[in-house]
């Protein structure tokens, strides 16, 4: 009985088939090409860029309030009507208290002295993130040197927005009424926190 022979260059196109199979599957299962996978190192480089993109975006923005914020009261003394829209724009994201607010040419800025700082700090932190701060202090401090740098910048966030939780409420409870430079203080250390939660040091 005579052998069935397969066509022509069937072989050549089931080995193609077969390269492109594996390679596919070498592709989807992350192998270790030049020592890291291929797959895992682009899901990675997207979320930085996602990330770096959304934490910048944060920061210009939260100048851009503080910049308004100073602004209006400069071009409320000017008698311009452009005054009013941006107090407006402000007073969803701060309640423009004058005896908590900095006075700027004789009227209160947009933002209160804690939103103020808080907004500043957000900007400020995206440039020296609090684990960059505490990489550098660490190494004068010898019993401190072991630690992991994650945790202490977790204990160090930690507090700080405790004291921004504390000094918002307990005056609501019963405790002395805050001042205007604990406000600054605990909202700018709260700040600075949020923003190195977006933006982690390179020594991270």
């Amino acid at each position: 009985m005579a052998q069935q022979q397969r066509p022509l260059g069937s072989n050549s196109a089931w080995r193609a088939l077969v390269f492109f199979a594996r390679a596919r599957d070498e592709n989807r299962g992350g192998r270790h090409i030049g020592n890291a996978p291929v797959a895992k190192n682009m899901t990675k480089q997207h979320l930085h860029n996602i990330r770096w993109v959304v934490a910048r975006s944060i920061g210009l923005c939260s100048a851009t309030l503080v910049a308004l914020a100073f602004a209006a009261p400069l071009l409320e003394a000017a008698r311009s009507p452009a005054a009013h829209p941006i107090y407006q724009l402000l007073s969803f994201i701060c309640h423009q208290v004058p005896s908590r607010s900095p006075f700027v040419a004789g009227s209160n800025a947009g933002l209160c002295f804690r939103c103020m700082a808080m907004y500043t700090a957000l900007a400020a932190g995206m440039a020296l993130p609090l684990g960059t701060v505490i990489q550098r202090l660490r190494c004068g401090f010898y019993s401190l040197r072991h630690l992991p740098l994650d945790r202490l910048v977790a204990v160090v966030g930690g507090l700080f927005i405790l004291l921004l939780i504390a000094d918002g409420l307990l005056p609501m409870l019963g405790w002395p009424p805050s001042t205007n430079p604990r406000r600054v203080v605990t909202g700018f250390l709260g700040g600075w926190t949020i923003a190195s939660l977006l933006v982690r040091s390179r020594e991270t």
